[in-house]
């Protein structure tokens, strides 16, 4: 029988930036002249102990969802007994050196190397797509888990699914012993949105709603996805906001003299490169300057991208300097469908660093983003939904406008600096985990807002 639906808890991610976004791996451990630091001293999170993590990444220094578990469990990730990764995800952002010998790759052959020189890459991607190779992949790193775990007790795990492939995998150890785990989806890579409506691959919705609901506790990255997931599998949500700011730089209430000068910080994949271009016309007819700093490859130079000056990497203890060099932070949400489920389901990382920066920011992007509606609600960003001359050219004058720029970074830095704490974010952690992993029959569901 299918257990009542557990709570969900939402985890704004943390003050911490993608390497692959900006070429950085932390935030600075130094502050500036007036800079607040947001470290804590103090033991972190609950003393649950786990036998494995199950992800298609791995807990890696390079990715924000690596970078975020460790920032919130710290020096409990000792309590992790192994991490299993089953993609190669995991293998092009390696795992951090605290976990590296504790780490079991479980990568699908049809994405190894050798593989795709042997039927070539083409061949090979169908392979791992095609449903019946993933069952068997997937029956096969059950196995493999199963004979490395002890015998005669059910397991305990931490399953953050980015894919099909750790759902699957669980299903199938979940057949040969007993599971207790907790689910933390920090991406949907699955759903698509199609004709007007959500949509998943029709033997995958009804495994995926059997893993939430037989989930001890599900964790998500933003509101939109709580609300998405209650509205689609029946998951009661308890929200937290978890972003674990340590630094929190000084309010730039007074823009810097001369043109106006934006820069966006982050990857420039679809879902930020769509809305950067959307805006690109607009930079010129109003005296703009936009850079883009991205460690990343440069698209192709056309003229839509002209307007725009792209720097590369920015050196990690530059990073903060340079973001506040500048008159505001741009902050790209795609407007295209094909975009919509990372848009509308997810807080990137680079949200909470903006925040914290003491920086302007100027969010563009559709009014059912997630990002959107979370800065709108705090009043924390310039906000443009609707891409045009006029909307454009009053958000720029807006970077400017001294009361009005006064009044939104104050905000951000109260946000950051009153709810988004480590020590917030990791009272929230440990009182789930261990309310989760305590009585089955005297737990109760504690609804935790901010």
């Amino acid at each position: 029988m299918t257990r009542a639906p557990h709570r969900v808890t939402e985890l704004f991610l943390p003050n911490a930036p993608f390497r692959d976004a900006i070429g950085h791996s932390a935030v600075p451990e130094q502050c500036i002249p007036g800079q607040r630091s947001m470290r804590r001293s103090n033991d972190p999170s609950s003393n649950v102990h786990f036998d494995f993590f199950l992800s298609e990444m791995s807990v890696s220094d390079a990715h924000g969802g690596g970078i975020t578990l460790q920032r919130l469990l710290g020096d409990k990730l000792r309590n992790i007994d192994r991490f299993f990764h089953l993609s190669q995800f995991g293998n092009d952002y390696p795992p951090a050196q605290a976990v590296q010998d504790r780490t079991v790759d479980l990568c699908s052959w049809f994405e190894q190397a050798w593989l795709k020189r042997i039927v070539g890459c083409t061949a090979a991607m169908k392979l791992s797509q095609d449903r019946r190779m993933t069952t068997v992949h997937a029956k096969s790193a059950a196995n493999r888990i199963d004979s490395m775990l002890a015998s005669g007790r059910p397991a305990r795990a931490i399953v953050c699914p980015q894919g099909q492939r750790s759902v699957e995998t669980l299903e199938h150890l979940k057949i040969q012993r007993p599971v207790e785990y907790v689910s933390w989806v920090m991406d949907d890579h699955v759903v698509r949105h199609t004709n007007g409506r959500w949509e998943y691959p029709l033997h995958f919705r009804p495994l995926f709603e059997k893993h939430l609901n037989e989930a001890r506790a599900v964790f998500v990255i933003s509101s939109s996805m709580a609300e998405f997931y209650e509205r689609e599998f029946g998951i009661k949500n308890s929200i937290v906001l978890i972003p674990p700011a340590e630094q929190l730089a000084p309010p730039m209430t007074t823009s810097i003299p001369g043109t106006t000068r934006l820069a966006y910080f982050g990857n420039l994949s679809s879902w930020a490169a769509d809305a950067l271009l959307a805006i690109a016309p607009f930079l010129i007819a109003n005296k703009i300057s936009l850079a883009v700093y991205s460690a990343g490859s440069q698209p192709t130079k056309t003229s839509a991208w002209e307007p725009i000056e792209f720097m590369g990497r920015t050196p990690q203890d530059e990073l903060l300097e340079t973001m506040r060099s500048y008159d505001g932070l741009v902050l790209p949400m795609s407007f295209q469908n094909r975009d919509k489920h990372m848009v509308d389901l997810n807080i990137a990382t680079r949200l909470s660093q903006y925040l914290a920066s003491g920086n302007l920011v100027l969010a563009v992007g559709p009014d059912s983003a997630a990002m959107i509606r979370y800065l709108r609600e705090q009043q924390a960003a310039i906000v443009v939904t609707d891409v045009n001359a006029t909307s454009m050219r009053e958000a720029f004058h807006s970077v400017k406008n001294s009361h009005l720029r006064s009044r939104i970074v104050l905000r951000a830095n109260d946000i950051v600096k009153n709810q988004l704490s480590l020590d917030t974010a990791r009272r929230i952690w440990s009182e789930t985990i261990d309310g989760s992993f305590g009585s089955r029959t005297d737990r109760k569901e504690a609804r935790h807002t901010l």
